[in-house]
């Protein structure tokens, strides 16, 4: 783009694609040109990644093109659109409908005469009541409803299904929701640490329309989405003004996102840009992602688009440094931010990008802010071509990126600082063909020289519509003769048709007035009064007002139409659903890169609850709730076959997780304390995780216990090294990298925060080796070792206190096991012991703290009615 120029800029929005559509899944190869039957033209390459590669045997370099008029080239040329031909003789004449169209009419045509003849037929019998048809007997009146009519049947409560996997994926149904942009870049920003997906799931392709308002150029579009509705999405982003909308039956509707308001070489053009990515990222089965305006065309159809597209192994966003580039780099970015000369990029604004980069797009906070601080006071900044490429190069993504883009523009004929934008005269089939080739240009893809160099084109006028819709829609060719079908002469076709007409009036009269009479007795017409009968009892029958019509039938609630930030956050509807563990731990293990979290989260600790079944200290633990909703998360995995369930009024109730059979000593155990983790993860809003048995207790009321460890910068995990941890280690863990170095021991009552919670659940390297392990001993003690040893080769370091917070006697220990306090053992002095720990003093965010534990275990259930009465004096609740 010539920078020098500065004409006032002309309409920007105009793409289109260049190739055919879908019609497999996953397809076994690319479709090229050369499988689609066309000609194509060798010559040199487009690079791809800046590389050079082997010679391939075809040639496209451009799938997308901008401005242009092309319905009538769209079947014969791009590939797609439902006409059996594109020729026209003459375009001045009178043209048919299609075949499908013209049959559609007909039979409207059809009912509407038939509808007419039927209400004569009502209005005949209302005014002339003794008027018989022979076949038909006269009946007589028509009872008279009811005036009480019976109440309408209420809607039935909604059932409360177990959630799957696929609940927790899109958000449901609409675009629209009521995050800001903060709330949904953060949201949008997470991605599962657990790279391997649990489910089929088959990519699709994000198309991101940046627009003014309207989309001229949908009728093309909408040729060109037709029959692959799985295999991808639609994201449009207007004028917040524009309140317009698209058919109900167009792939359009209902597909707007919340928008802000834009102008023309300002940083608002990028920050839209990254709103369109952020509602697209939300939808997980979204792979890549393309950004098109109103006044762009795809240039292929969607088989060839979305072939090329979900098999490159590369991004496609324009980035060069030529002179012209160079010359906008501006002493500001020297000066107050990090971005050198050597970083300073420009492009085309129109990528094409896969999700990991999409992600990294959204999740950058600084580099954005920096661009938004230049352009403040300035009335043309023109980030929108120099953002993206220069954050992919800060970025080091130099080598997933061809650095090119798949959107065709005509620069060699500008407007101002604008492409030239090509109207209607201009679209031609050999436009398309040359935009398709360019110029016999061979470009790389995947390491190979490959003749697609553009997929989509652009600017393109609006003018060319109406003609081309006609070459498409509006031309009805024979399949056998290739010519025009021929109607019957005029005079014939005329006198065909009125006869056809009368028939069907006639047939409507017939049915209206036999349904009168006999079928329909209580039909009334709101404009005529009800029939009168010969035979009436009385004349107050005769001259009846029309009975009144029964209430009907309420409606269910319509949808919601906007998502809220809190239904992004945690699952609803309680805790059960029914995914594998393997898809669980995919689910949960999703965390956000932007790392600032919105201002509206609250912070809740998840308390996890590790039982066999009944909870036989559940009153102590509810007062100790009490009053702090929304400030805590309960979850108990108890014995799969444990079928209680705490009373409807507690907090426990209806906090059961999907659970397996566990066994003390085994890797059950740790698989049941990862299943609570996981299960706690997919609330966004737990912080904390804290890990208890049925015979744990609190030892400070919920305020102290929650400013403790919500206001922490450290986990709480046991983990230490001695003669006694060292024994137990096996020559087996060698095997699978896990060295006696980075053997630990420690308590499995552990209290972490979210990060280390999510290295967890998305270890697939230690906790495998402990697994196998285990299989065929009886006792192999992993829950003491396994979180430890983790935490260890993870190099927590001082982000991990190396200690528990959850107080045992094991001076007492029995059988392996510490003490257990039984009701004649809890008193004043004991509790007071537990909570000063004999004045020890602990480390806490590095300065020493007379708090070392906040639980302790284990306590019988006798325990309980002692516990209750000292719980206000010494604990501080109840």
């Amino acid at each position: 783009m010539p920078s020098f120029l500065s004409d006032p800029p002309p309409q920007r929005d105009h793409c289109i694609p260049v190739l055919p559509a879908i019609h497999s899944c996953r397809p076994a190869a690319l479709v090229t040109p050369a499988s689609s039957g066309l000609a194509w033209r060798g010559g040199a390459g487009c690079l791809q990644g800046g590389a050079v590669g082997r010679a391939a045997a075809d040639g496209t370099c451009y799938l997308f093109a901008h401005k242009f008029p092309l319905l009538s080239l769209a079947p014969k040329v791009i590939g797609f659109g439902s006409i059996e031909a594109t020729t026209m003789k003459d375009t001045n004449k009178p043209t048919r409908a299609s075949r499908s169209g013209g049959k559609l009419l007909y039979v409207v045509h059809m009912l509407l005469f038939v509808s007419l003849g039927f209400v004569l037929g009502m209005a005949s019998i209302s005014k002339f009541p003794n008027f018989n048809i022979p076949f038909v007997p006269s009946l007589p009146s028509p009872k008279q409803p009811s005036s009480s009519p019976p109440p309408p049947t209420p809607w039935p409560a909604p059932q409360k299904l177990q959630m799957g996997l696929m609940s927790f994926l899109p958000p449901s149904g609409v675009v629209a929701h009521n995050m800001t942009d903060e709330e949904l870049f953060w949201r949008a920003s997470m991605e599962p640490k657990l790279r391997r997906t649990p489910y089929h799931r088959v990519p699709k392709i994000a198309f991101l329309f940046l627009v003014r308002g309207d989309l001229p150029l949908r009728p093309l579009w909408e040729k060109f989405f037709a029959g692959h509705h799985d295999l991808y999405s639609i994201y449009v982003h207007a004028d917040p003004s524009y309140t317009g909308s698209p058919p109900k039956d167009s792939v359009f509707y209902g597909r707007m996102i919340p928008s802000q308001k834009t102008k023309w070489g300002d940083v608002s053009l990028v920050e839209a840009e990254s709103r369109l990515l952020a509602n697209a990222l939300l939808d997980h089965a979204n792979e890549r992602f393309v950004l098109v305006s109103e006044a762009c065309i795809p240039v292929y159809n969607f088989t060839t688009i979305y072939a090329f597209l979900a098999n490159s192994t590369t991004s496609f966003v324009d980035s060069y440094d030529t002179g012209d580039c160079r010359a906008r780099y501006d002493r500001f970015f020297s000066e107050h931010t990090n971005i050198t000369i050597d970083h300073w990029r420009k492009g085309a604004q129109w990528f094409e990008m896969d999700r990991a980069m999409a992600v990294e797009v959204v999740a950058d906070e600084p580099y954005i802010q920096m661009f938004r601080d230049f352009c403040v006071g300035r009335w043309r900044c023109l980030t929108d071509e120099h953002y993206l490429p220069t954050l992919l190069t800060l970025l080091g993504w130099r080598e997933r990126n061809a650095n090119r883009t798949l959107t065709y523009a005509d620069w060699k004929r500008p407007q101002g600082m604008h492409p030239h934008t090509h109207d209607k005269d201009e679209v031609t089939e050999e436009l398309v063909r040359k935009i398709r080739e360019d110029g016999g240009n061979r470009c790389f893809y995947n390491g190979e020289r490959n003749g697609i160099c553009n997929l989509f084109a652009r600017k393109h006028c609006f003018g060319w519509l109406p003609k081309s819709w006609a070459l498409v829609d509006l031309i009805v060719v024979d399949c056998d003769t290739k010519k025009p079908a021929r109607s019957s002469s005029r005079i014939g076709g005329r006198l065909a048709g009125v006869a056809s007409m009368l028939l069907l009036v006639s047939l409507g009269f017939v049915l209206g007035v036999t349904s009168s009479n006999a079928m329909f007795i209580r039909f009334y017409l709101p404009f005529m009064s009800p029939l009168h009968s010969a035979d009436a009892a009385s004349p107050s029958a005769s001259s009846s007002s029309p009975p009144p019509q029964p209430p009907p039938t309420p409606s269910p609630p319509p949808p919601a139409q906007y998502q809220q930030q809190t239904s992004f956050l945690a699952p609803s509807g309680g805790v059960m659903h029914n995914m594998t563990d393997e898809e669980l731990y995919w689910r949960a293990s999703m965390a956000p890169m932007v790392r600032r979290a919105p201002d509206s989260r609250v912070p809740k600790v998840a308390f996890l609850f590790l039982v066999r079944g009944e909870l036989p200290l559940r009153p102590l633990w509810e007062k100790f709730f009490a009053g702090h909703d929304g400030l805590y998360s309960i979850y108990v995995h108890a014995h799969p076959s444990y079928s209680g369930s705490p009373p409807a009024d507690s907090v426990f109730y209806g906090r059961y997780i999907p659970s397996q059979r566990t066994k003390w000593g085994d890797a059950s155990l740790v698989e049941a304390e990862r299943r609570l983790l996981a299960n706690a993860l997919l609330d966004l809003g737990n912080e904390r995780f804290a890990l208890f048995s049925e015979a744990c207790i609190p030892v400070f009321n919920f305020p102290t216990v929650y400013a403790f460890l919500t206001g922490s910068n450290s986990s709480f995990v046991d983990c230490y090294e001695n003669g006694g941890s060292r024994s137990r280690y096996r020559p087996f863990f060698a095997t699978r990298n896990i060295t006696l170095a980075r053997w630990r021991k420690g308590s499995q009552w552990f209290e972490m925060d979210r990060a280390l919670a999510l290295e967890s659940i998305a270890d697939g390297f230690c906790f495998p080796a402990f697994r196998d392990f285990c299989v065929g001993r009886s006792e192999c003690l992993i829950d003491e070792h396994y979180l430890p040893t983790l935490v260890s080769l993870l190099g927590w370091g001082r982000r991990n206190a190396n200690r528990t917070l959850t107080y045992a006697d094991w001076k007492r220990a029995v059988n392996r096991h510490p003490h257990t306090h039984g009701g004649e053992e809890v008193n004043e002095k004991l509790l007071r012991e537990i909570r000063e720990d004999g004045g020890r003093r602990c480390y806490y965010n590095g300065a020493w703290n007379g708090v070392c534990n906040l639980f302790a275990r284990k306590f019988s259930p006798d325990a309980l009615e002692p516990l209750l009465r000292l719980a206000p004096k010494v604990m501080g609740f109840g």
